[in-house]
């Protein structure tokens, strides 16, 4: 029996045999993101509530827009 050890992103939970390679996609996502703006539709349209969009800020100040 052979034991095998493998490293997992805590992020995104890729796997890896070699730990610098899960440190290092650990470092490329971003954390700490800030919502600075929503947009939403009339009630009509969304009843329940949750925005259609959100802008989303990084600790580097880079920004992303996600749709629904």
């Amino acid at each position: 029996m052979k034991i095998k050890t493998v490293y997992t992103c805590e992020l995104c939970g890729i796997s890896y045999n070699d730990k610098n390679r899960a440190e290092q996609c650990e470092k490329t996502h971003k954390t700490g993101l800030k919502i600075v703006k929503a947009g939403y539709l009339p009630h009509e349209h969304n009843a329940k509530g949750f925005p259609n969009w959100i802008l989303v800020r990084a600790k580097d100040g880079e920004e992303a827009k996600y749709r629904r």
